[in-house]
This record gives C-alpha cells, sequence and structure tokens, in this order.
C-alpha cells in the first residue's frame, strides 16, 4: 500500500501495533460505529496524506563506503 500511495504521489506512515488502537471500550465503540465486525482487528494503521505544496520528497541517506552489516 505503501508503495501504490508513492506511486500516487501520497505519502504514507506505518504505525505499528494497531489493535491496542482498539482494544479498549472507546476503540470498540469506533468498530461498531464504522461497522466492523467484532472479531476482526487491526493489525497496523497505515497515514496516508499528500506533501505540503514546495515540499521536497526524501531522499536516500549516505551510505559509508565498504561498510557491510550481517544480522
Amino acid at each position: 500500500m505503501m508503495l501504490a500511495a508513492d506511486s500516487l504521489g501520497v505519502g504514507s506512515c506505518y504505525i505499528g501495533q494497531g489493535w491496542t488502537a482498539f482494544a479498549d471500550s472507546y476503540g470498540q465503540e469506533i468498530l461498531q460505529k464504522w461497522g466492523i465486525r467484532p472479531d476482526y482487528y487491526a493489525v497496523m494503521q497505515l497515514l496516508l496524506g499528500y506533501p505540503r505544496e514546495g515540499d521536497a520528497h526524501p531522499g536516500a541517506k549516505s551510505r559509508k563506503e565498504g561498510r557491510i552489516l550481517r544480522f
């Protein structure tokens, strides 16, 4: 979704742990208002929006020559 949004000129921001936002009674009330079944839950949240006019698209950070990371 983030790649598709970027291709359309829409910015995005991934927010993990979406289920915690709807775990309390207020969150359950919102889900009910939106018509979402109670056995569904959010895995993550994705914010979408258009950048302000004139703001540059962020570029890649500079890399150190010859640096290799292993995990």
